[in-house]
């Protein structure tokens, strides 16, 4: 057998001569064949020809068909009804050939942007090919997808709100199916875009509002949910949970607090869809955002400074942010500690200042432990305190050596300050009042030149300051 989808062409081999009948008359040789299927048991063809070959047309495709040959001559005989002549039942099968078109293809829509599909399969007689080979292509708006063996497929990152035509064609491994199996069908719109309740946007909060109608009833549930401009990392929800839709129309309303200030925010409608399920089928539950409202919020106060204490009494900080409106100063509050119902005093610093100087700070008294803060000041008003730091401002120690010029050796001046310490700080007093001179020598002084001043300080037994005094001039260190 040569074979196509419609035809076979069919050849058999000339039964072997009787040997005693060799004066047979051959010319009378015919063969007779005759077609049925599995289907029709019924003869659906019969000829009789004369050469031992036959072709057969317009068969269906992938189709089992029944084929039997007999070989008469003119001395042939045939009791009535006797069917003993014909040779042994052969099985021929058509190759593949163009499946039928698919019957209907269903649609469901289960969200903003998808669409579910699903159809059933074809018999091995529509699809003219073994159902094990059966595959489908799906379309959209007859642009080709994919290729898929499952009887459904979902169409998703569609367009919200968008009417579409999807299409199936079927094939069986070999052909496919010439006319497609279409089916129209729109998305759902999106959550509906929020809005900025009225006179409820601040520095660090906002209110939110949105209006759900008729058309909104797809949804179950709605929230909202925010995020800093540009930054899908950040995307935070609500402080108001979302709400289960039970009516409509209503309005929400939605809190979010604790927002940066002077930063650009983007806000959504969160919605979830009603869930479908059908036949076998269970579709997910589909969540999305609405259309994004984008706002900024106002200018606050700066953020509260970073201080710190280097161990030669200079207190520095970096300049924190403004959050939009300018620091106009710093404030450094401090306060004795340990103690009860003091008062904070306060001492403003200039704008562009990072750094200042607390061991020559004249409004820390010496010796006393101060919790020391700072502030930054802006239009909107002051940060929040930076961290404590403990400060005790101290006399500034320097190597010195003394020399009284005054007739006395600096030997016997060096044991009688060890001996009688008070007596010398009177002689030295009385020295001063008498203008005698006194000399100290510094020997670590930085030769830059500064401007240096010099202060005496008096003190009783107990170490209590009773006076001081301050040089009415200045020296430069070139000069000491």
């Amino acid at each position: 057998v040569d074979k196509t989808n419609t035809t076979l062409s069919l050849r058999w081999d000339v039964p072997t001569l009787p040997t005693m009948c060799d004066d047979v008359v051959f010319s009378f040789l015919r063969f007779t064949y005759r077609v049925r299927t599995e289907l029709n048991m019924d003869e659906l063809a019969i000829e009789t020809v004369f050469e031992p070959m036959i072709v057969i047309y317009d068969l269906d495709p992938y189709t089992v068909y029944d084929i039997e040959v007999e070989a008469t001559n003119q001395f042939t005989t045939r009791t009535v009804g006797e069917d003993t002549l014909f040779g042994f039942e052969r099985e021929f099968r058509t190759l593949e050939g163009v499946p039928s078109q698919l019957g209907e293809v269903m649609a469901v829509t289960f969200g903003p942007k998808h669409i579910f599909t699903y159809w059933d399969p074809l018999t091995e007689s529509n699809l003219r090919g073994p159902v094990e080979n059966q595959a489908y292509f799906t379309f959209q708006d007859n642009i080709l997808l994919s290729r898929v063996v499952n009887t459904n497929f979902t169409y998703n990152r569609l367009s919200p709100e968008t009417s579409y035509e999807l299409g199936i064609l079927v094939n069986n491994g070999v052909l496919n199916s010439t006319t497609l199996s279409t089916v129209i069908n729109s998305t759902f719109s999106l959550p509906p875009r929020p809005v900025l309740k009225e006179g409820e946007l601040k520095n660090t909060s906002v209110v939110a509002m949105v209006t759900l109608n008729q058309n909104d009833s797809i949804l179950t549930t709605v929230g909202m949910v925010i995020q800093q401009y540009g930054r899908p990392d950040t995307m935070q929800s609500s402080d108001t949970q979302p709400h289960d839709i039970l009516s409509l129309p209503v309005t929400l309303e939605f809190t979010f607090t604790g927002l940066d200030t002077n930063t650009n925010y983007t806000l959504f409608t969160s919605g979830t869809y009603r869930n479908y399920s059908f036949n076998e089928y269970i579709l997910p539950v589909i969540s999305d955002i609405s259309p994004s409202t984008n706002f900024l919020t106002a200018d606050g106060v700066p953020d509260a400074p970073n201080i710190t204490l280097a161990s030669d009494g200079v207190l520095s900080w970096a300049k924190p942010d403004d959050n939009g409106a300018t620091i106009s100063r710093y404030i450094l509050r401090y306060v004795e500690s340990g103690v009860d119902d003091v008062i904070t005093e306060t001492e403003d610093l200039a704008a562009t200042s990072t750094s200042t100087d607390l061991s020559t700070a004249s409004y820390l008294e010496l010796d006393v432990e101060y919790t020391i803060t700072l502030v930054a000041v802006n239009a909107i008003g002051s940060s929040e305190e930076s961290e404590a730091i403990m400060y005790t401002r101290r006399e500034k120690q320097h190597q010195t050596e003394i020399a009284l010029v005054s007739g006395i050796s600096g030997a016997l001046v060096f044991i009688i300050v060890c001996l009688i310490g008070v007596i010398i700080v009177i002689l030295c007093i009385k020295k001063i009042q008498n203008r005698e001179k006194i000399k100290l020598e510094y020997t670590e002084l930085d030769h830059s030149n500064t401007p240096l001043h010099f202060k005496l300080e008096k003190r009783d037994g107990n170490g209590t300051r009773t006076g001081t005094g301050t040089s009415t001039n200045q020296w430069e260190s070139s000069d000491i």
